[in-house]
């Protein structure tokens, strides 16, 4: 048979079309980067607000050295969203560690957490921490690398090729994981001679971090990136001297325990010894809510004690487990919630999209809590609500009244406002600011934010507790946030106390919890990113049975099982 040639209606197309905010569409030739097609928008469109450190094509976020496969849509993300920020705080760890190894070839850089809005706190193993001559050093270091505009080179390794690089270049912190982890690949990236993995993308070069600066610490170093495009602007407010000693108080826990990345967790998992762990760090919880209790007991007057704290930090379950410590005291402790003053669902006040905005401090009925928390003081019988979540309005509680020495516990979300009980007598009040400060970290430059620990035990929490999907706690997930940076992070250190209900065993827990949850996503939502996000996140970790958690556990407030969720507390028995 005679082959024949395609007949063409018109002549093949040889270049690559992509589509812009704007009704932009540019045209170039296959094989150019992505990074070229945004360059040439932002000069075309004039609310572009550079720099772009990536974009959203369909539901995937490609980096700006990826080449476009074929036509496409693309949605520019800026530092004005919290892809484009997380593009920058990687790539100005890379150039962070790229300079220290310059500078003091010896030491051991450690970023080992985020400690304010855009800022993180390095330090330094190995030598004495760096003094500040040596940091601003550093930082000149760092602002000569950017200006040379260098390449960030990115490549995809097999686990064998990626231990033979990292054997090379004594990246001894990345060999750990991978003994105990087999990723299908990982991705690393070069610059300056140094090589590091990351879990996410980078800039492909160094011109793109105009903005940094470091800031001296008597441990360390802050590392201050930008909270927006230019004009760059950085955090005004950067010491948080209460949530900074609880994060270095954990940090030297762990160090000692010798478990302070992911693959020290998974040697404990596959030595047999995780219930030894739980039980240590249960321990540690114990008698840290033991400590606190004594300190409330040594304030005589105190008699409200209020809980705050974000999303998914085990407040229920501390104020229940602080109650039980004031009751071996013989101290009657009663504990109320403070969502059960809110107001009916109708008259929530409502967000600039319209949705019911429930961390609102007017979601709450301030008056009514006032009007009830000070005639229980008075040794006043009250009928307290409850809020039914169902419905959306409140309903008949439980009568209460108050023994002489009996003490008020309340958790919720505004608890350190000021403006919550501004009438009670200084005296009477004593606040506890309680987060899940995550201290255990992949590796040394990737760092596990205190906000996914919380989001993993939320996503477990909200699918047994309320059936909900993952990708409906984690589309929500943004307004949560917003609520925690307008509602509670700016009142922290009024705290007389804080606790850190971080548990370094509860990845391995909940990645056979969440991983269910997470795995059958709608590739075409719009939260699949974020998705894919944290599997790669819980593909770090090696799973444990949940059933190994003590049933009094902070963490049993998200898995189930919690003991308190059917014992009453009593302050003395028949």
């Amino acid at each position: 048979m005679q082959r024949r040639e395609p007949v063409w209606l018109s002549a093949p197309r040889e270049d690559v079309r992509i589509s812009f905010p704007g009704g932009i569409v540019l045209s170039g030739s296959p094989g150019t980067p992505l990074e070229q097609f945004i360059l040439a928008w932002q000069e075309l469109w004039p609310d572009a607000r550079p720099p772009y450190a990536a974009a959203m094509i369909g539901t995937d976020i490609c980096g700006l050295a990826d080449v476009p496969a074929g036509d496409a849509t693309a949605v520019p993300l800026g530092l004005d969203t919290v892809e484009g920020m997380r593009v920058y705080r990687r790539s100005a760890s890379l150039l962070l560690l790229a300079a220290a190894r310059r500078l003091f070839p010896d030491a051991r850089l450690v970023i080992e957490h985020s400690i304010t809005a855009n800022g993180l706190f390095c330090s330094v193993q190995g030598r004495p921490p760096l003094s500040p001559e040596e940091v601003a050093q550093l930082g000149r270091e760092m602002r000569a690398l950017q200006q040379a505009d260098l390449p960030i080179r990115r490549r995809e390794l097999t686990c064998e090729e990626a231990e033979t690089l990292f054997r090379a270049h004594a990246c001894e912190d990345e060999l750990r994981l991978l003994e105990t982890v087999r990723p299908t690949a990982v991705t690393v990236y070069e610059l300056a001679g140094t090589v590091a993995s990351f879990w996410g993308l980078l800039f492909p070069r160094t011109g793109y971090l105009e903005a940094f600066s470091l800031r001296h610490h008597p441990e360390g170093f802050l590392l201050l990136l930008p909270l927006g495009p230019p004009p760059w602007r950085f955090p005004h407010d950067v010491d948080f001297p209460k949530v900074l000693h609880q994060l270095r108080e954990r940090r030297r826990w762990l160090l000692s325990m010798g478990i302070a990345e992911a693959g020290s967790l998974n040697k404990v998992v596959m030595a047999g010894m995780f219930r030894e762990l739980v039980l240590v760090a249960e321990a540690l919880h114990e008698w840290e809510i033991a400590s606190i209790a004594q300190k409330v007991r040594e304030r005589e007057q105190a008699r409200l004690i209020f809980i705050a704290g974000p999303s998914a930090s085990g407040k229920t379950t501390f104020a229940k487990r602080l109650g039980v410590q004031l009751a071996a005291s013989a101290i009657p402790a009663y504990v109320i919630s403070l969502d059960d003053y809110f107001v009916d669902r109708d008259a929530t006040p409502r967000d600039e999209s319209g949705e019911p905005d429930f961390e609102a401090f007017e979601a709450v009925d301030r008056r009514l809590f006032a009007q009830q928390m000070l005639a229980l003081l008075r040794g006043e019988s009250v009928r307290l609500p409850r809020y039914d979540f169902a419905s959306g309005k409140r309903v008949e509680g439980p009568l209460v009244s108050l023994p002489r020495n009996g003490l008020l516990i309340v958790e919720g979300l505004h608890g350190l406002n000021p403006a919550l009980l501004p009438e009670a007598p200084a005296g009477l009040v004593f606040r506890i600011y309680v987060s899940a400060l995550f201290q255990l970290n992949i590796d040394d430059h990737n760092y596990i934010p205190t906000s996914d620990a919380r989001l993993l035990r939320r996503i477990v929490r909200d699918a047994q507790a309320r059936g909900y999907s993952a990708e409906e706690t984690i589309k929500r997930w943004h307004m949560v946030r917003r609520g925690e940076q307008a509602n509670i992070f700016p009142y922290q250190e009024l705290a007389d106390v804080m606790f850190n209900s971080a548990l370094p065993y509860e990845t391995a827990v909940l990645k056979p919890l969440a991983e269910p949850l997470l795995l059958p996503y709608d590739h075409r939502s719009s939260v699949s990113a974020e998705v894919r996000r944290l599997l790669e996140l819980l593909s770090l970790f090696r799973p444990v049975d949940p059933a190994t958690v003590p049933d009094n556990s902070i963490l049993r407030e998200f898995i189930g099982g919690s003991i308190f969720e059917t014992v009453q507390l009593r302050a003395r028995f028949p």
